[in-house]
């Protein structure tokens, strides 16, 4: 938990502003990606899955991996 608060503190969205200056937007970004990967129909199982990725769920845990925070910065309606 404690890399991703730096990741949402640290880094800059694709258009080079940052995601957050301060806990309170910190928390509002935090917020909107949980909101964005809760809307997204793949993350949330909502469609069909790949072959061989049938018992596949996303979790709390893949949510914080790189491949989860791309998966949900690139891939879902909303820029993060």
């Amino acid at each position: 938990i404690s890399r991703f608060w730096k990741f949402v503190l640290t880094s800059e969205k694709s258009d080079g502003t940052r995601r957050a200056t301060d806990a309170p937007e910190a928390m509002a970004w935090i917020r909107g990606y949980f909101d964005r990967a809760r809307d997204n129909d793949f993350l949330m199982g909502r469609g069909p899955k790949a072959p061989g990725h049938a018992g596949w769920q996303c979790d709390f845990d893949f949510l914080l991996t790189e491949k989860g925070k791309r998966q949900v910065i690139e891939k879902t309606k909303e820029a993060a």
